[in-house]
């Protein structure tokens, strides 16, 4: 059973006397700020028993008490996430310690040192005791953990303590000191297969060479924002890896002319070169030369038509996905992506507003289409183009967030996923979906739908109640509905309307969240 709640939806079932944590696997409880006082309430360390997964990210535990419940109970726990668990240190450390002692099985670990103390002095002396402490508890890590991730503060952490750990799939650091005892310490970890590093302090001396010989045996290799240079891929893809998956991501020094070397990857599937804004025309069309490759990420690439040209028309044929967001093309270029990617499936070109007739999307099975409309000059063509891909055959999933929408054309469409958020959309909308789930019963395949930050009140929710009444389980397929921010979210709303009684059993996630001006009032609710 997931369950997931934040402080807001934690009150109201202590109010109720429900124990939300009753012998339940997976609990989520991030982003909470008074933990520890009404945790203890709920009885939380007596029915921990069966936890699977606990999530304590940017959580306030300040109770120690809670903290020993916590760690005294979780034998079966394999996933655990403490990623500014505070309020200090200490007690993130005592969670931490208590779970690689007592977890035998826990197999994905989430964390990164917390110090929230302002005095300058303090956090200076915080942060060398976190690195003594941190590392002592990394050293002692049960041998059956398979993925770590060290969050904004590993940089404090030695982490060359986890390299004893030969159970080691997968490694997760961001902002670390990166230099040649870890890369030899790398090497030596035989069944490590993906490695993700944001932000690296690369130790002076550090050479291209250097990087071929920790990562030749990745399937999955992500430098983001990590100052690599065309030389130092380029070297990599030499060594011939068996990579699957490459993210260069926020490269500014590359220039794209190691992609001559990319035929090299006979593996590589899915490559994103996401915010690398050098790259040339030439160097773009290079990518052609690998048959492999299935998905590209371009987008914040700063690539207009011009340059995508020559690439559009030589793009690999065995394509499925392609992300231009947030670039400066125009229906040019949506023109040669339509007329030269036959295979293509997935196709993003959210941000770029100079793109008018979207309606040729049509052809595509996943559509992302957001923040296309920046002004009223644009506004009727995107919603004509959108209302035209609603009634597409062939359209599965369909992104429109933040286009300023006012009105969609429900009749007929058949799609599996609708993200419609951030617009202008009223209770018309949502009650006409909800009864086109009805009229259309086991034909129509919407599973999963996104109507949050509109003006949705709670009429607009209560066609729920329609699905309830007029469908059995296996012909209601909708099981994600998210309506947050809307009039619908409020408390007042949730309590006087009913709200929760209106959502059909059968949906498996509901998000009902609402920001005022202090963050939000109101939490989401996880169940199947």
């Amino acid at each position: 059973m997931k369950r997931s709640y934040k402080h807001y939806w934690a009150i109201v079932m202590y109010k109720q006397s429900i124990n939300p944590f009753l012998n339940t696997a997976y609990v989520d409880l991030s982003d909470n700020e008074m933990f520890s006082d009404y945790l203890l309430s709920l009885g939380f360390g007596s029915n921990t028993k069966n936890l699977t997964y606990l999530n304590l990210n940017n959580t306030e535990v300040s109770t120690q008490g809670i903290t020993n419940n916590i760690t005294n109970n979780i034998s079966k726990l394999k996933h655990l996430n403490v990623e500014n668990a505070g309020p200090g240190c200490d007690v993130s450390e005592a969670i931490l310690s208590g779970a690689i002692v007592q977890a035998k099985d826990l197999i994905l670990l989430e964390y990164s040192p917390s110090t929230i103390n302002s005095n300058q002095d303090t956090k200076k002396r915080t942060k060398k005791n976190n690195v003594e402490n941190y590392s002592h508890v990394l050293s002692k890590a049960c041998c059956n953990l398979k993925h770590v991730k060290l969050g904004s503060e590993s940089s404090c952490v030695d982490f060359i303590h986890l390299f004893h750990l030969s159970s080691l799939v997968s490694l997760n650091l961001n902002k670390p000191v990166f230099g040649t005892p870890h890369v030899e310490a790398l090497s030596k970890l035989n069944n490590l297969r993906s490695v993700k590093l944001e932000s690296v302090q690369w130790e002076k001396g550090f050479s291209d060479k250097q990087i071929s010989s920790w990562a030749c045996k990745l399937d999955h290799l992500s430098l983001v924002s990590c100052k690599v240079k065309d030389a130092d891929i380029e070297q990599f893809f030499i060594s011939k890896p068996p990579i699957h998956s490459l993210v260069l991501s926020g490269n500014d020094s590359v220039v794209g002319k190691c992609f001559g070397k990319l035929s090299s990857c006979v593996n590589l599937s899915s490559l994103d070169l996401s915010a690398s804004k050098r790259l040339s025309g030439p160097s773009l069309q290079l990518l052609s030369t690998c048959d492999s490759l299935t998905e590209l990420n371009l987008s914040s690439c700063e690539i207009k038509d011009a340059k995508a040209k020559g690439f559009l028309s030589n793009i690999p044929e065995n394509l499925e996905s392609l992300i231009l967001a947030d670039n400066d093309l125009s229906d040019k270029s949506l023109e040669l992506i339509v007329n030269n990617l036959r295979n293509l499936k997935k196709i993003d070109l959210s941000g770029n507003i100079n793109l008018l007739n979207v309606g040729m999307c049509s052809v595509f099975e996943n559509v992302i289409l957001n923040d296309l409309v920046r002004s009223k000059s644009n506004k009727a063509e995107i919603q004509a183009g959108v209302n035209e891909l609603m009634q597409s055959k062939k359209l599965r999933s369909l992104s429109v967030r933040g286009n300023k929408l006012s009105d969609l054309d429900i009749k007929n469409f058949n799609l599996t996923s609708l993200d419609v958020s951030d617009n202008n959309l009223g209770d018309n909308i949502t009650q006409s979906i909800f009864e086109s789930i009805v009229v259309q019963e086991q034909s129509h395949p919407l599973r999963r739908l996104d109507v949050s930050m509109n003006r949705i009140t709670h009429e607009g929710v209560s066609g729920l109640k329609v699905i309830n009444n007029n469908l059995n389980a296996d012909s209601c397929n909708l099981r994600f509905l998210n309506l947050s921010n809307n009039p619908c979210a409020t408390d007042n709303a949730i309590m006087e309307h009913s709200i929760l009684d209106a959502v059909s059993s059968d949906i498996y996630e509901l998000v009902l969240e609402y920001a005022t001006q202090d963050g939000y009032d109101s939490g989401d609710v996880q169940r199947l």
